[in-house]
């Protein structure tokens, strides 16, 4: 364990083991990357210690390097862990990926490990929160003054637009990343139930309750019971692709409209939208599950045949080892995906945030003096934006779980066998589109569906807290009362009420304000 000075700031941190409601779930998984000629796959990235102009010994010098990821992934032993030892060998270095544990329970760890003065060399922020206080806490080295070293990331994530998304205070404390398909969620229907019950794709809020209710009532399965449900998902949020079309969100979702900032929850059509949502339980058609459920458990459902209509992400469905399942269940079931359902407001399912672009890795200030694991770090971040570096940490091993046939990658039988934990290392994303047409060919229509959907524009990322504001405790509270309003247990007639306690009670203004200035500052707005 390392002791230093930097305890002391280290020590600012036990109070972030408060908030670790913050965390979100690492990972969307699955998204892609555009291969590149053979000429790079020399690693120029990689450029030797001697071509800095360090001595011979200290280009030798096989460097610890100890990333600290928050992920639920099973990861291999040592030994069978080939992204490790790929990398060691062609960037001298000793690497160690810790993962430890999703969501809060990722949190609570890595805050555990800060302040005993255990800072990892470079780890994932588990929320936008946490990642202040840390770099408040002078816990973070800044790559400013190092932009030229990490050249080639800063290029292939998008040049220099890509930097005022991971800036705070002036400075460039998040490892820029490649954009993502970011939001794999999408409208999939069961085709062969739309068939029973005579019925078509809907294409409206108001079209999708009929069918819903179709769906639970009309026995689409035809086994003679009432054990079906028209609309399920995971989470209360799986709403937000109704509400989303009536120009607002379940969140505190920070927008742009006629350029000004807007927070989505005080859209003029919040309380009719909520009221869609409503009719929605109130009809039955629900999966009573719903507010409790998860991808995994709503994955099950879909598979059994207990609902045939969902808002869920593509890759929880449509990927061959889930389809397989479903056709195990019922051989004439049939997935179709639509995009998405036009309310008051417009064809928008789903939310995408500017903060889609920030990256969420960072490297610990502590090794800012030592030159040579600092500069194998960016040897190493580099490295993974192109050629063969790119390849790997995308589909594995070349000959082994891939191989390059007419510039292009094709899958063998192994890299769907051993490559579903190499995502954890794609610090600086990858190029999603391609990543998942190449890796999944069998889902290419509900990637592409998901890829070219018309999204709900958030910049909740570009939002940097006021000191005092706790949006965790703001954002608990906007979801509870959601959850209400849509189930009956708050009137929606007191949404105004709501909206009031949250500027009394949770500095709903305050943030407002903030966001206003910042997104101005930034040139979001004119």
């Amino acid at each position: 364990m390392r002791k230093s000075g930097f305890q002391k700031a280290a020590g600012l941190l036990l109070s972030l083991c408060v908030m670790v409601s913050l965390a979100s779930g690492c990972t969307s998984s699955g998204q892609g990357k555009k291969q590149n000629d053979k000429k790079e796959n020399s690693v120029s990235a990689s450029t030797s210690s001697d071509s800095r102009g360090k001595g011979a010994s200290e280009a030798k010098k096989k460097v610890k390097i100890d990333l600290v990821m928050g992920d639920n992934v099973v990861m291999p032993e040592e030994k069978d862990n080939f992204i490790n030892q790929e990398l060691d060998k062609a960037l001298h270095v000793d690497l160690t990926m810790s993962i430890l544990g999703g969501g809060t329970d990722y949190a609570t760890a890595l805050n555990t490990r800060i302040s005993s003065g255990d800072v990892p060399d470079m780890f994932y922020v588990p929320s936008q929160q946490s990642f202040q206080q840390y770099a408040d806490s002078g816990l973070l080295m800044s790559l400013t003054p190092y932009l030229d070293k990490i050249q080639p990331v800063v290029d292939w994530a998008g040049g220099k637009e890509i930097l005022t998304p991971n800036t705070y205070k002036g400075e460039l404390y998040r490892v820029p990343k490649k954009p993502g398909i970011d939001n794999y969620k999408i409208w999939s229907i069961r085709k062969d139930w739309l068939d029973a019950v005579k019925a078509q794709i809907p294409t409206t809020p108001e079209e999708a309750l009929d069918v819903a209710k179709r769906f639970t009532f009309e026995d689409p399965d035809g086994n003679g019971k009432k054990d079906t449900y028209g609309f399920a998902g995971p989470g209360i949020n799986t709403f937000d692709a109704i509400v989303n079309s009536y120009g607002g969100s379940l969140k505190s979702d920070i927008i742009i409209k006629d350029n000004e900032v807007m927070a989505s929850i005080l859209q003029p059509d919040m309380k009719a939208a909520l009221e869609m949502c409503k009719s929605f339980v109130d009809g039955g058609v629900v999966d009573p599950d719903l507010v409790a459920d998860d991808n995994n458990s709503v994955r099950d459902k879909l598979i059994q045949g207990m609902s045939g209509m969902t808002f869920y992400t593509w890759a929880g469905l449509y990927k061959q080892i889930y389809m397989d399942q479903v056709l195990a269940v019922n051989p004439k079931a049939e997935w179709v995906c639509f995009n998405g359902l036009e309310g008051p407001h417009g064809h928008k399912n789903g939310t995408s945030d500017i903060d889609n672009v920030a990256g969420r890795w960072v490297i610990s200030k502590e090794i800012e003096s030592d030159e040579v694991k600092r500069d194998r770090i960016f040897d190493l971040l580099n490295y993974t934006v192109s050629g063969e570096g790119l390849n790997l940490l995308c589909y594995g091993v070349e000959g082994r779980h891939f191989n390059i046939e007419d510039g292009k990658v094709v899958p063998t039988e192994l890299m769907s066998r051993e490559c579903d934990y190499i995502y954890v290392y794609q610090i600086c994303n990858r190029d999603d589109l391609t990543y998942c047409e190449t890796k999944f060919p069998e889902a290419k229509t509900a990637i592409e569906t998901g890829f070219h959907m018309d999204r709900y524009h958030t910049y909740n990322g570009e939002v940097d807290l006021p000191e005092g504001l706790h949006k965790s405790d703001m954002d608990n509270y906007i979801s509870d009362n959601m959850i209400k309003f849509i189930y009956g247990k708050r009137p929606i007639n007191e949404y105004d009420d709501f909206i009031k306690e949250l500027s009394d009670s949770f500095q709903l203004d305050e943030y407002l304000k903030a966001a206003q200035t910042q997104l101005k500052e930034k040139e979001y707005i004119k």
